[in-house]
């Protein structure tokens, strides 16, 4: 776990990252606890998820047990769709749909991993642009096994559904459709810096209490059927243990970051890094085999 100081000495490196990936880094002390926080946070205009594009599985359920036309297209990479999908979808990748033309008389459902949104927003659009009858399922397979719907294939491979990688949260992370939960044992200042609408609810160290704030979570979920809890910690460890201990709340569409803030702040590091120049970069820590070698250069005489 980072100590204090190690945060503050750490803080405004990634305080300057994050603003220049478009961060919004605000205080949120005094917002009268998670509700206020959450409130604010769906009623802000960065609220970009477009409802319209969207059905929910429960939907989906019941028109196909009514027996009507729907085509549940998945769009993830062939071997995901063959190691676990659900029975009688068909596999196409997303910028390949639009020439089937065959398929503008079916009702689409386009199925992902449950992430990866504003790529699917923008081909849905499109899609239906083009004639075609086209839906994304809110919360892809994710949402689909929460709601109890059938899958096939590899069934080990769904205990990993419920994770997502920092690189595919930081491609998401300006929706507001996201409500943050750090479940954390103590509060972190550089989560704070980088994520202020996360809420700290300790779920491992305080159950009970953890898991009436997670209900009230459910509560608003119903009033904003479009979002998601992303649920992380400081390593990504005993994530099995946190979704055991809120069973009990009624949750849809949960996710995990994968490694957790230490994975995501590893992440932002690198992306750092990378935008640097080679010769910034590179690090000398001692002289080179060549160096050694031949022996360093002596000083020249004045």
């Amino acid at each position: 776990m980072m100590t204090k100081n190690a945060a503050y000495k750490v803080l405004p490196a990634i305080l300057m990252l994050a603003l220049a990936a478009g961060f919004e880094v605000r205080a949120t002390a005094g917002q009268g606890g998670s509700a206020g926080i959450f409130e604010k946070a769906f009623r802000s205009g960065r609220m970009k998820t477009v409802a319209s594009l969207y059905v929910p599985v429960k939907v989906v359920l019941q028109k196909i047990k009514a027996k009507q036309r729907v085509l549940l297209v998945d769009i993830r990479d062939k071997e995901a769709f063959e190691r676990v999908r659900i029975p009688g979808s068909m596999h196409i990748p997303l910028g390949f749909i639009k020439t089937k033309a065959f398929l503008k008389n079916k009702f689409l459902v386009l199925v992902s991993a449950g992430y990866g949104q504003r790529f699917m927003e923008a081909e849905c659009r499109r899609l239906n642009t083009l004639g075609f009858a086209a839906k994304i399922l809110y919360g892809g397979l994710r949402c689909w096994k929460e709601r109890g719907g059938a899958l096939t294939g590899d069934q080990s491979i769904l205990a990993g559904v419920n994770e997502i990688s920092s690189r595919a949260f930081f491609q998401e992370k300006n929706r507001n459709s996201w409500m943050l939960v750090d479940a954390s044992e103590t509060c972190d200042a550089v989560v704070k810096a980088l994520l202020p609408s996360a809420v700290h609810i300790p779920i491992l160290t305080d159950p009970k209490g953890s898991l009436k704030k997670m209900r009230e979570l459910s509560g608003r979920q119903k009033n904003h059927p479009f979002s998601g809890i992303l649920i992380f910690n400081q390593t990504g460890a005993h994530y099995a243990r946190i979704e055991k201990a809120i069973e009990g709340a009624s949750l849809i569409n949960v996710v995990y970051l994968h490694a957790g803030q230490k994975g995501y702040r590893d992440f932002l590091d690198h992306q750092s890094l990378s935008a640097k120049s080679r010769s910034a970069r590179l690090r000398r820590v001692g002289p080179c085999d060549s160096c050694r070698q031949q022996g360093e250069p002596k000083p020249i005489a004045k």
